[in-house]
């Protein structure tokens, strides 16, 4: 029995792993095996209060605590080596682009630089306990083919997400209309702030819109009751309060500033949500979903946005399009 809870265990694990779209490598898969081992040997005679096991009760804690360092150490390099291939892929398209040269297919991710790292999918708590920081920024490009990989400006090894493209104030506008010209797909975090404006302001008028899908942030539960699975046998998850960033008010002023270019971005939803700049809108509500990645690729697909631009969008069941243009 011992076995079989253990293989449960451990399987569990390796299906959060795949959930979470974290490149393990298999010395990250060992050292989580020794880690969940050595507990199991730790905490097994506690919860069974076995005198006779109670030699292992020391030793096992030991090795979990050393299995549980080696297991981090291995997951942050397997993040940092995955970036930095990212980061290279993401170089080699401007390189190729600047060169003339043909470039593979990739997508394009714009928004302010002080949304990096603040696009929370997950409540900050569950039970009072702090919970890993899962961005929004690379379940996209997890959510994403491995043939369009998710590039943008920025500076490399930031954070773990799109592949950053070194830029500064002198050279970004040229970067980003060499990019914007030639991305098979553009992902739009809109913004009050001068840069997005100027980038939306030309999309708009450089006829891009039919690449784009625009992108309202959510924000996750604060406190109160999520059900992750109701009817006769409900699942739920209780969070307490804690601060986050005010994306209804942001939101807010992205609005009111864009309507300068006579468009009119939908109301917010704290769910948040994807929709196309000419119509399709749907929900995000990323956060009482365990399996994020495969939940964005299906909103992806209703959007026609995870290989091929869709011009003109499909057509979506509920009310009007939320994205119009006066112009």
């Amino acid at each position: 029995m011992d076995i079989v809870i253990l293989l449960g265990v451990l399987v569990a694990c390796e299906f959060g792993l795949r959930a979470l779209g974290h490149p393990t490598r298999w010395g990250t898969r060992a050292a989580m095996v020794l880690m969940v081992g050595s507990y199991y040997l730790f905490i097994s005679p506690v919860l069974r209060q076995d005198e006779s096991m109670s030699w292992a009760v020391l030793p096992g804690l030991l090795a979990f605590l050393v299995a549980r360092s080696a297991f981090v150490r291995r997951w942050r390099a397997d993040e940092r080596a995955h970036q930095e291939r990212l980061d290279g892929q993401a170089s080699q398209v401007r390189d190729d682009l600047a060169g003339g040269r043909p470039v593979r297919r990739f997508a394009l991710w714009l928004r302010p630089f002080h949304s990096t790292e603040r696009l929370p999918t997950q409540a900050a708590s569950f039970q009072g306990v702090a919970t890993q920081h899962i961005d929004l920024e690379r379940m996209l490009r997890e959510a994403l083919s491995p043939d369009l990989p998710l590039v943008a400006l920025g500076l490399p090894g930031e954070t773990t997400g799109a592949g950053r493209i070194a830029t500064d104030d002198a050279t970004w506008w040229e970067e980003f209309t060499r990019l914007a010209t030639a991305a098979h797909q553009i992902f739009v975090l809109p913004a009050a702030n001068d840069g997005t404006f100027r980038e939306v302001a030309w999309l708009k008028d450089g006829d891009q819109f039919g690449k784009c899908v625009f992108v309202m942030p959510e924000t996750p539960p604060t406190g109160g009751r999520v059900h992750i699975r109701r009817g006769p046998r409900p699942f739920v998850m209780h969070h307490v309060p804690q601060p986050v960033i005010d994306h209804r008010a942001l939101w807010g002023k992205a609005a009111q500033r864009l309507g300068a270019l006579e468009v009119e971005l939908p109301p917010y939803d704290r769910r948040g949500a994807l929709f196309r700049p000419a119509g399709g809108l749907v929900p995000l509500a990323l956060s009482p979903v365990v399996r994020k990645v495969r939940r964005l690729r299906a909103l992806l697909a209703a959007l026609d946005a995870l290989d091929a631009p869709c011009s003109p969008p499909p057509a979506h069941p509920g009310p009007p399009p939320y994205w119009t243009s006066k112009s």
